[in-house]
């Protein structure tokens, strides 16, 4: 089924804002993006991609404790969004994302956390039951203390414990819930996501049949992600491909050859701009990207591309695909990714 699932993409930035408790614009359209539309999906459909991943903040569509409701009219504006997707033939994934504020390992508020956390995935999962196995759950989004011992390289024991153990709790509760859930393809991750091999060896993947691993590898990272840093890579050289061996060949030993596939749920390189040049270096990322897709082909891992619309900006400009107006920031990379098979 990973297999299958073909090329990638991310609806980042959309119904993964937030801000409203800071008096900010929330919502979809919260960031600057447009509202999505049917004509969207059915262009990244057309064009290739078989999965969309949905990025869902919830915590500022959920009512106080002890309930935790979830706001009715968020709720059907995101299964509008689905049913589109799975109307294409496409794989959707939903997550928990950018719930900062309270989903934190840590064992100060467990109890709490846990409640809410279960209460939620409750309502999701029960909601969307009779949904077909094109529906994908992922557990949670780069669960992790900001500014924390080792971060981005796998937390404390004390995290990894706690991100462990509510993983437990959402296979649990959504297998409980029955019907298509019963089966359902869901996704646990690392604490931060991470590759990283204290990450990796720490995660207790539950044993169900129907259960893979999420991971983020941006590597190596100063190629793609650091932007205007004085030691951000421009150009692709070959000296960034240990990092990408060494990262593919981890998740395989890890996981792959145990029969636990692994999806990357985010990946991808920035936009940046050529020395003494208007232009990007959309070159550059296709040579990366072709060495990147070249382990993730041959461990059979599927990728989707982190897109939050972002494009020739001063940071994170990871767009690909325009949704102002149905376009292509870089549309020899698409072609890149869409000629990859698994």
């Amino acid at each position: 089924m990973v297999k299958m699932m073909g090329a990638g993409w991310n609806l980042g930035n959309s119904f993964d804002s937030f801000g409203m408790s800071e008096g900010r614009i929330s919502g979809e359209c919260g960031w600057g993006n447009p509202k999505t539309s049917k004509e969207m999906i059915h262009t990244l459909a057309k064009a290739g991609f078989g999965t969309i991943r949905v990025p869902i903040t919830w915590y500022e569509h959920v009512s106080s404790a002890p309930e935790y409701t979830i706001d009715a009219e968020w709720m059907t504006r995101i299964k509008e969004v689905l049913k589109d997707i799975l109307d294409e033939g496409m794989y959707a994934i939903i997550n928990m994302h950018h719930e900062n504020n309270w989903l934190i390992p840590n064992g100060f508020c467990y109890e709490e956390i846990r409640e809410k956390y279960i209460k939620i995935w409750y309502q999701i999962a029960e909601s969307m039951k009779e949904w077909d196995e094109h529906l994908i759950f992922e557990s949670m989004n780069e669960p992790q203390i900001a500014g924390g011992e080792n971060e981005w390289n796998g937390g404390t024991h004390a995290e990894q414990k706690l991100v462990n153990d509510l993983q437990k709790e959402f296979v649990e509760i959504v297998r409980k819930t029955g019907v298509k859930n019963a089966n359902r393809l869901l996704l646990v991750t690392t604490v931060g996501a991470s590759a990283a091999e204290a990450a990796v060896r720490a995660l207790d993947v539950p044993n169900d049949d129907m259960v893979a691993v999420s991971i983020h590898p941006y590597v190596p990272s100063l190629f793609c992600f650091d932007h205007g840093d004085a030691k951000s890579q421009v150009y692709w050289t070959n000296e960034g491909s240990q990092a990408i061996a060494e990262t593919f060949e981890r998740l395989d030993r890890v996981f792959v050859q145990k029969g636990i596939p692994v999806v990357i749920t985010e990946y991808g390189a920035e936009n940046k701009e050529i020395p003494g040049t208007t232009h990007g270096n959309e070159d550059e990322v296709i040579s990366w990207h072709r060495e990147f897709n070249k382990y993730a082909s041959r461990f059979g891992i599927s990728c989707v591309w982190w897109d939050n619309n972002q494009f020739g900006k001063e940071d994170e400009a990871f767009g690909l695909f325009n949704r102002n107006d149905l376009s292509w920031y870089r549309p020899k990379l698409k072609d890149e990714i869409l000629s990859i098979k698994s």
